[in-house]
């Protein structure tokens, strides 16, 4: 595949993968630092957010977390579209979730496999369907086994596009990920791509010469994934958001070595 050379003038507007900010032992989600965090991505231009994807440590946090991060996030964010991972344990934490999102204003859910896994084609549509009846969110479907893509229209709003593939939407090229993850894909507001875990400029510096990036961002994800890169990013600038929640450990000296690189070069 011949890759393509994205410009500032053609790339749509990066939204961010964000990260959970805790307090200093990590026992607490920080409105505070939410908060800093937020407006430190708008300076740098972020055209939107992604809240609860895999670089927020969703697994790490209570239904309650979850929620109450999105409510912080939501009173900072202005007139930029918001995205929700609404993906949870159980079908009803899931339509929680998604309820939750709708009623705070969320453009849009994200929702992939529930993490139990081993749903058939036949249980995979009855949980989607349930999604979609009772949640009152539009979603987008991302399986990054790309095992079930093919029912992403089974979570879709009528009359609206809903979140999906880049491959799907023509930048096949700036993907890291074949099928997607919850912190890689297109929506109508813009792309949602790890790129922006470095900031909006950084991140558009990256895409707009993606065929040098690519290895190397692809590669620090598959290394140490998206939180301990957001992470290791706000510490590299002097923020203090707390460490990860265990099990998570920081960032690798081979990661951050990476991550430095990457910081230099953009």
């Amino acid at each position: 595949m011949v890759s393509r050379v994205c410009t500032l003038v053609d790339l749509p507007p990066l939204i961010v993968p964000l990260v959970t900010p805790y307090t200093d032992d990590g026992s607490t989600v920080s409105e505070i630092r939410i908060a800093r965090m937020v407006r430190w991505h708008k300076e740098q231009g972020a055209g939107g957010f992604m809240v609860g994807s895999d670089a927020g440590e969703p697994g790490s946090l209570s239904l309650n977390e979850r929620k109450q991060a999105l409510e912080w996030i939501m009173r900072e964010v202005g007139d930029l579209p918001v995205y929700v991972n609404i993906t949870g344990m159980t079908t009803a934490y899931t339509i929680d979730l998604a309820q939750d999102a709708n009623e705070s204003g969320a453009y849009a859910g994200i929702l992939t496999p529930p993490p139990w896994g081993g749903l058939t084609p036949e249980e995979t549509q009855a949980f989607l369907s349930a999604v979609r009846r009772h949640g009152g969110l539009a979603c987008g479907w991302i399986d990054p086994t790309g095992h079930t893509s093919g029912q992403a229209e089974m979570i879709h709003a009528p009359g609206r596009k809903n979140p999906g593939l880049l491959s799907e939407h023509g930048f096949e090229h700036l993907a890291t990920m074949p099928h997607g993850t919850n912190y890689e894909f297109w929506s109508p507001s813009g792309l949602i791509h790890p790129a922006g875990l470095f900031g909006a400029e950084k991140g558009a510096a990256m895409l707009e010469k993606w065929a040098a990036f690519k290895p190397v961002l692809s590669g620090l994800l598959k290394l140490a994934g998206p939180a301990r890169v957001g992470k290791y990013v706000f510490e590299s600038i002097g923020f203090e958001f707390g460490p990860l929640r265990g099990p998570y450990m920081p960032l690798s000296p081979q990661g951050r070595e990476i991550a430095d690189h990457l910081l230099r070069a953009v």
